[in-house]
């Protein structure tokens, strides 16, 4: 049999599940804890960091960790947050609990340290709480919690959002009153006084109508003339009648409604109201012959007198016009329904209209909801047709005018049922409502707000993109005005412009349940559970602009998506999954705006991708996604990906493998690594712990253990008498039971590696540390002057790397699989900057033998000393005597030292033919 040579260039290639003759040279079978790399080929993967935090324990302050079984078992969502790169959170909610200072935690992002923030609990209402965990026991499902919850990064901050929480307008409360005990047969419930809202109803959704004055009256003598004991009854001065008008109105000296309490003793001495709407009314001027208006509705704000005069701002407008704008626009701190934050609804989803904090700026504002009320039929330079009222006079300073909400019930949309923020203003944290504007102009015929929220539908995804807030819900897509994030009506309906908002639907002939929005370049990538992708773009006729008129739905590409891995962006490509598979989208700006696709990438690894994702992220600077297997949490798989030009030069699957301990609940990628936050046992019960882990090459010094610390010099303690060195992890982990010697040692020490004698555990205020035990001293090492100073170790755990070769085969000029009988009889390991390893060889699935690598020099790098044995270039020899299609073969590394496989080519005798049966 002729001897051939089966060369191995690299293994950067990753794992394959092909036909092993259909694989490519560089394809492994299986690839464990490694980095691949086209520079590097394979190495074992840099360690995972502990990362400290301000607990005892090292573990991140999330109570409750236990719950009841009445929550779903799912309940902990994580949202990570980058300012500019320096400033990093992490925001935790904890849906299984009942206080709210116990819902969310938030963590500052240091390199080395987690450190907890200031969270202000007493932000939340009753509303905000019932969000966040609305939908959260076990009766309601059992489904995972991204199929329950979604966020969005919004500024400092970030946007939560309940995709089982129905979307809807505050409700029209304004039936419910209060009425006055002097009337007769009222109720124990009555106030002093006069009829009013019911105060434990919120009126900022009612039905109003603005007047032009209060149903307020007294008589020539100024007592109350409102039909209570010994007092007249003007008509529909007990309740607000829209067609009600007792008198016509009367004039002022100045032609305008400025003072609103009517002096009333009978019809013909005038007074009364109307409907602001209907107050239409003109008088001509004698002299010039020239109409103008002196009623409330103008043709527009050309005829509104500026400045308004000063009893303008203090003018009644209508009982129920006024209770509606305290609540609205100067909502109820205490609540609706409650006495504390903690029970009440807010009126609004914003603060008052006062202050900084407001989205409104005006100062000078009644805060009791007085002010004259104009309406003006048609815009005028910056002022929309609609409702204003009068806010200030130039005593007091501009702004004159607020445009308040329509008079239509559905003008406000319920903040209860809209996404909460949850942001940072001077170091404190807190959780808002969505400052959601109300409509202020027309009807809920001409201007009805967003489809998806008329029918009660359910937020599913959210995306910025184009400068507005795109929402999808079950049937549709709606997006805000531009560059106004929370208004979702129309700003004038006498003229629609570019700016306004966006409505459409996702059907087209099938329903499509939106899964995620992805904003992209010039389009907006959609995925849906119907097994179709979606783009919205601009009109290919007008430029790309986005607008009401000008938008585009296409559906692009028909593949099943997965419902908890949402598409992730890296370099100038959107990846998504689905059950063991990965997907390329290709926009259609890669093909000049003509059609777009969709390629699977995971065709040659079919069934080693997890069938369910726990979190996806992308590492940029490596061109790598990172998975996490939701069904087996300790194992993250990478996909990593590199170009030259227009060539692919690798596209390559691995997996990392951590302790089975540890249960990764969230992973969020940076620049060269990512931040992953692990649930494990503290020996007490389950904490979380946050771990670093890289894509950088670490020096070589560095020691390759999990969980890797480096011990402080006070907590490693020497026993002369026994010669024990006892060494205190900040940290429970039985299995981190190797230490090495910091680089603070003598030359000849420094790197040194021990496995512990003893591992035990300690407890320190309700949860455990674990202590390790070696022989000799490790505290401290006598200086030149004859004193002893003290030392530091690394510690950790080991883990494993390995490769397993694909099946060998003899091949062609062309790289192809040649049929016949391949014998192997040796390999040359080739290797760089590497200590120890090991090639283990399975022969017909017998017992495995084992070669370990012997370094041939001493102290081989420049960067490297004391007693680690590095080779900078090598090689290692192994006998095979095996049949190609009948032998394994393994390449593995147990020890915290670097390892890196550069090429390896086997020898062996090679007899063509059609079958092995030829043996």
């Amino acid at each position: 049999m002729p001897t051939v040579r089966v060369p191995i260039q690299s293994l950067n290639g990753g794992v394959s599940r092909r036909e092993s003759s259909k694989r490519l040279p560089q394809e492994v079978e299986n690839a464990d804890n490694v980095l691949l790399t086209v520079e590097r080929s394979a190495e074992k993967r840099p360690p995972l960091s502990h990362i400290e935090t301000n607990t005892e324990g090292n573990y991140l302050n999330v109570p409750n960790l236990v719950p009841l079984s009445t929550y779903n078992p799912d309940f902990l969502y994580f949202h990570f947050i980058d300012v500019d790169g320096e400033n990093r959170f992490c925001i935790v909610i904890n849906r299984a609990v009942t206080t709210t200072d116990q819902m969310v935690r938030v963590f500052r992002i240091e390199p080395t340290e987690w450190i907890e923030e200031e969270f202000d609990k007493d932000s939340f209402d009753r509303g905000m709480k019932e969000y966040l965990m609305h939908y959260n026991l076990a009766s309601d499902s059992d489904l995972p919690l991204d199929d329950i919850m979604g966020s969005i990064t919004f500024g400092t901050g970030a946007i939560f959002w309940n995709k089982k929480k129905e979307l809807d307008f505050l409700p029209d409360n304004s039936d419910k009153y209060v009425y006055s005990c002097d009337i007769p047969g009222a109720s124990e419930n009555c106030v002093p006084g006069f009829t009013e809202p019911d105060p434990t109803y919120i009126h900022s959704g009612d039905k109003i109508q603005y007047k032009t004055a209060d149903m307020f009256f007294v008589d020539e003598f100024g007592n109350p003339a409102n039909g209570g004991p010994n007092m007249d009854r003007l008509p529909g001065s007990s309740e607000e009648d829209e067609e009600a008008k007792p008198y016509e109105p009367s004039k002022d000296s100045d032609n305008l409604y400025s003072k609103w309490i009517s002096y009333v003793s009978n019809e013909n001495v005038g007074g009364g109201y109307k409907n602001v709407f209907n107050d239409i009314e003109t008088r001509v001027n004698s002299e010039t012959l020239e109409s103008y208006s002196v009623g409330h509705n103008v043709a527009n704000f050309s005829e509104v007198q500026i400045p308004p005069p000063l009893d303008d701002i203090t003018s009644h407008n209508g009982w129920k016009a006024r209770a509606m704008i305290q609540h609205l626009y100067h909502r109820n701190e205490n609540g609706i329904s409650g006495s504390t934050n903690d029970a009440g609804y807010l009126t609004s989803p914003f603060p008052s209209i006062k202050g900084n904090d407001s989205i409104f700026s005006y100062p000078h504002s009644d805060p009791t909801g007085l002010g004259e009320i104009w309406y003006t039929r048609e815009p005028y330079f910056s002022f929309a047709s609609g409702y204003y009222r009068v806010v200030s006079n130039s005593k007091l300073g501009q702004p004159f005018f607020q445009n308040v909400r329509a008079e239509d019930e559905k003008s406000v949309i319920d903040h209860r049922t809209f996404p909460v923020i949850i942001s940072r203003k001077d170091g404190v944290w807190s959780i808002s409502y969505c400052p959601l504007v109300p409509k202020t102009t027309g009807t809920s015929i001409n201007n009805p707000g967003p489809e998806g929220i008329n029918n009660k539908e359910t937020i599913k995804a959210m995306e910025f993109w184009k400068g507005r807030l795109w929402i999808a819900t079950d049937t549709t897509i709606f997006a805000s005005r531009v560059n106004d994030f929370f208004n979702f009506f129309l700003e004038d309906v006498m003229n629609i412009t570019d700016a306004d908002p966006i409505d459409l639907s996702v059907n087209t002939g099938q329903f499509n349940r939106v899964q995620s929005l992805t904003s992209f370049q010039n389009f907006l990538f959609i995925t849906t559970r119907s097994g179709t992708q979606f783009e919205i773009r601009g009109s290919a006729t007008d430029a790309g602009n986005i607008s009401p008129t000008s938008i585009e739905l296409r559906s692009t590409s028909f593949y099943s998506t997965s419902s908890t891995a949402n598409p992730v962006k890296m370099g100038n490509s959107i990846y998504f999954f689905d059950k063991e598979k990965l997907f390329l989208y290709s926009g259609s700006d890669a093909f000049g705006n003509e059609y777009s696709t969709a390629y699977e990438l995971s065709t040659h690894c079919r069934g080693y991708l997890p069938e369910n994702y726990q979190v996806t992220t992308a590492i940029p600077s490596y061109n790598s996604l990172v998975m996490v297997d939701r069904d087996n949490k300790n194992h993250i798989y990478i996909y990593t990906v590199k170009t030259n030009g227009q060539q692919l030069v690798q596209s390559s699957f691995y997996r990392w493998e951590i302790d089975s301990n540890d249960s990764i609940l969230a992973l969020q990628g940076y620049e060269t690594g990512f931040y992953a936050v692990v649930k494990r046992s503290d020996g007490a019960g389950p904490q979380l712990y946050a771990y670093y882990g890289t894509f950088e090459p670490v020096t070589l010094a560095t020691p390759l253990l999990d969980r890797l610390v480096k011990v402080r010099s006070n907590k490693i303690t020497y026993d002369s008498d026994t010669n024990i060195t006892t060494i205190r992890l900040p940290y429970y982990d039985p299995n981190a039971t190797e230490i090495v010697l910091g680089d603070d040692w003598s030359e000849d020490r420094r790197y040194t590696r021990y496995i512990a004698d003893g591992v035990s555990s300690d407890q320190y205020d309700g949860h455990f540390l674990t202590t390790l035990t070696v022989t000799g001293n490790l505290a401290s090492e006598r200086a030149s002057n004859g004193t002893y100073q003290p030392r530091r170790v690394w510690a950790g755990r080991p883990y494993e790397m390995n490769i397993q070769l694909s099946p060998l085969h003899a091949r062609g000029q062309e790289n192809e699989a040649r049929p016949g009988v391949l014998n192997l009889k040796r390999m040359t390991t080739r290797h760089r900057n590497t200590a120890q390893y090991e090639i283990e060889i399975e022969r017909y699935n017998r017992a495995r033998s084992s070669v370990r690598s012997e370094t041939f020099t001493y102290n081989d790098t420049t960067d490297l000393l004391g007693t680690l044995r590095i080779e900078r270039e090598g090689e290692l020899l192994s006998k095979i005597l095996g049949y190609a299609d009948s032998t394994s073969i393994y390449i593995k590394s147990n020890y915290p030292t670097p390892c890196n496989i550069t090429s390896i080519e086997v020898i062996g005798n090679f007899r063509p033919g059609d079958t092995s049966i030829q043996k």
